[in-house]
């Protein structure tokens, strides 16, 4: 959420946050959607490891990675002290709308494994889901990211929450 405030500010339109929200969660729930159609067909089709590998993995790594590019594109844009231009703001939608949908991807894996979980776990699951977004913020206090934080704030931010990312 840090980063859909810090794109309303920086593009200097009020109705970018719903944009962006929108974008997140409607990638999102079309990836849910997805994986709920074809999961039989991929299941049936590749092995577990395989499976594992792309839905895990390559969605993980390339969250990470468009986590570094967004951050990158909100940094050069700061760097500048400009508003974000009419190109910037379509890329940075564009990378919001596939970290949203690897986000789905990610989510609809984890309420699987979640599922099989007994009830008296999913407290401790809530617990470290908890932890997390506490940590993001914290992250955001330390490296003092915001709407006039300095390009090397944002880098510090992006390459943080990456690190945590890749730490969960």
């Amino acid at each position: 959420c840090a980063a859909v405030g810090y794109i309303t500010e920086a593009t200097g339109d009020a109705t970018c946050f719903f944009k962006v929200l929108l974008c997140l969660y409607a990638s999102s729930a079309v990836a849910n959607w997805l994986q709920a159609e074809f999961d039989a067909f991929f299941d049936a089709k590749y092995t577990p490891r395989w499976t594992y590998r792309f839905r895990i993995l390559c969605t993980g790594i390339l969250l990470g990675g468009l986590l570094v590019c967004f951050g990158r594109l909100l940094t050069i844009s700061s760097a500048h002290g400009e508003c974000l231009g009419f190109d910037s703001v379509h890329l940075a939608f564009a990378c919001v709308v596939v970290i949203g949908f690897c986000s789905g991807c990610l989510f609809g894996s984890v309420a699987m494994v979640v599922g099989e979980v007994q009830l008296q776990h999913l407290f401790m699951v809530w617990v470290g889901v908890s932890c997390a977004g506490l940590a993001c913020i914290a992250i955001k206090f330390i490296t003092g990211f915001g709407p006039f934080a300095t390009a090397e704030q944002v880098d510090a931010f992006f390459f943080l929450v990456l690190f945590w990312e890749g730490a969960g």
